[in-house]
């Protein structure tokens, strides 16, 4: 089933799922993806 994501998304569910099982700093992961360290926190 294809998703469709808004326009202004910054993560999919793909992305989610890998910061949820990362043991990563969520400054890093923010970098890594380009997002705001809040998303991650979320």
């Amino acid at each position: 089933m294809c998703q469709i994501y808004h326009s202004n998304a910054s993560t999919n569910q793909h992305v989610r799922e890998i910061i949820q099982k990362s043991d990563l700093p969520n400054v890093e992961l923010a970098n890594m993806y380009s997002i705001n360290v809040q998303t991650v926190s979320k």
